[in-house]
Formats: C-alpha cells, sequence, structure tokens
C-alpha cells in the first residue's frame, strides 16, 4: 500500500469518527467497552462522559469514577445484575438507573452491554443513553 492509499484510508476512518460522535452526541448514546475483570475501560465515547457529567477532555478516567456516580439507591441492584451477568457469562439491559453527576445534577440512563464470546472472560461492549 502506498503512502496516498495510506493517507486516504486515514482520512476517511476519521471522518466516520466523527460522523459516529456527532450521532452520538445529538441522541445521547454513548459506546463504551470494559473488562469487568480487570477493572479497565477499553473504549468510551464522548458521550459516555457527558452523560456522567464528566467533560471528554478529563480522559482517561479509571472504571471506578463512573460507579462513583452510582445513585445509592440504585447501586446495589446495578453492581447485583453486573455480577449476575459476568458470572453468568449473559447479556444484561439496566433499564433505568441513575447517576449523580458531579455538578449535583441526577440523570436517568439505560445501559446495555453484550458480553463479548470472542474477548475475555469478563469483557463487555455495551451502549448507555438517556
Amino acid at each position: 500500500m502506498d503512502v496516498t492509499e495510506q493517507e486516504l484510508l486515514t482520512q476517511e476512518l476519521r471522518r466516520e469518527k466523527a460522523y459516529l460522535a456527532e450521532a452520538q452526541s445529538l441522541t445521547h448514546i454513548g459506546s463504551w467497552a470494559a473488562n469487568f475483570h480487570t477493572r479497565q475501560n477499553l473504549h468510551l465515547s464522548d458521550e459516555v462522559y457527558r452523560l456522567h457529567g464528566f467533560e471528554p477532555n478529563q480522559r482517561p478516567l479509571a472504571l471506578e469514577r463512573f460507579w462513583d456516580t452510582l445513585h445509592p439507591e440504585d447501586e446495589p441492584i446495578v453492581r447485583a445484575t453486573l455480577e449476575n451477568a459476568i458470572r453468568t457469562r449473559t447479556d444484561y439491559d439496566i433499564r433505568e438507573f441513575r447517576v449523580c453527576r458531579p455538578d449535583g445534577g441526577v440523570r436517568f440512563l439505560r445501559t446495555i452491554g453484550h458480553h463479548n464470546r470472542t474477548g475475555e472472560l469478563r469483557e463487555y461492549v455495551g451502549i448507555r443513553w438517556t
């Protein structure tokens, strides 16, 4: 592959990434990937940061920072749902939970996690939205 072809592919990838980021921002849907065993975020879209009240330029933030935003009344059910999904290696859908944003606001979110059967044991990919 020559340099010109490589540059064109790089430009196309940047354009596609920008379109995806704009679509997520307009719809308030963020994408993520995490390994719950190693407690690592593998990918967080800018919109996931915003949904939790963080600025994307604060990246990278540890997975725990996002756990810390869970509303105290919703945290037990969110954790139990995730632990069950991890233990049974299944997908999950948490239809409504609250996060307490750093600015004092509370936001209702939904999240779906898909167990990545081709990846690590406890790796999930998913979306989160309002």
